[in-house]
C-alpha cells in the first residue's frame, strides 16, 4: 500500500474490519496523523495480516528486497490548516528517515522500492505545474521528497519503484504511480 491509508487515531479500529488472506505493508503518505507512529521503528500489524512499515525499512518478501519510505509535502497544505483540517509537518522524509534507509540498503540490491512520493524525475514528465495554482503555488514549487526518492531510486539502481501522492495512473519505465483506488499485482 503506497500511503494515505487513512492512520488515525480515531480510525484505526477500522482496520480490524479488513482482514486480508495475505499481508498488507502499508507506508504512511502525507494525510496521516503521524502521532500514530511515534516510536514505531519496526513494521507493526495494526489490523488483522495490515502492517504499519515505517520509513527507510527494508524487508525481505518474497525472494524479494523491498526498501519502504513514505513521506510527501501538502501541495493543500494552507487550504488545510485555514480551514482547520488536519495536517502535519512530520509529513516530510526526515533525514533521520534517510539514514534509516542508507542503513537498511548498505551492501543490499533493491528489487523494489514503495514510497508514497513518485520521484522528480517522473512527476516533471508527467505533471504540468501550472496544475499548482490551483492550491495557491507557483509553477516553480516543488516537493523536496520528490528530490529525495528521485536520490534513493537512483543511488539503489533504478529497481521497479511503486508510489502514489499524485491521484493518477502513471507508468515511467520502471515507476508505477498508482492512481486512488488503483490495485497492481506482481
Amino acid at each position: 500500500q503506497v500511503g494515505d491509508f487513512g492512520f488515525y487515531p480515531k480510525r484505526m479500529h477500522l482496520f480490524y474490519d479488513i482482514k486480508p488472506r495475505i499481508p498488507l505493508y502499508a507506508i504512511d503518505g502525507n494525510h496521516e496523523d503521524f502521532s500514530t507512529f511515534v516510536g514505531l521503528t519496526e513494521p507493526t500489524e495494526v489490523g488483522k495480516n495490515i502492517f504499519y512499515v515505517p520509513r527507510g525499512t527494508v524487508l525481505e518478501l518474497d525472494g524479494r528486497t523491498v526498501g519502504f519510505m513514505g513521506g510527501a509535502a501538502s501541495v493543500d497544505k494552507e487550504y488545510r490548516i485555514q480551514y482547520g483540517r488536519h495536517w502535519d509537518g512530520r509529513e516530510n522524509i526526515s533525514p533521520i528517515d534517510i539514514a534509516k534507509w542508507n542503513k537498511s540498503t548498505k551492501d543490499k540490491k533493491i528489487d523494489i522500492m514503495v514510497t508514497h512520493c513518485p520521484p522528480q524525475s517522473v512527476i516533471q514528465k508527467h505533471f504540468d505545474p501550472k496544475g499548482l495554482a490551483f492550491f495557491g503555488l507557483t509553477v516553480t514549487w516543488r516537493d523536496t521528497n520528490a528530490d529525495i526518492i528521485e536520490k534513493l531510486w537512483t543511488n539503489a539502481g533504478f529497481p521497479a519503484l511503486f508510489c502514489g501522492h499524485m491521484h493518477r495512473s502513471v507508468v515511467e519505465g520502471p515507476a508505477r504511480i498508482l492512481n486512488i483506488n488503483e490495485l497492481f499485482c506482481l
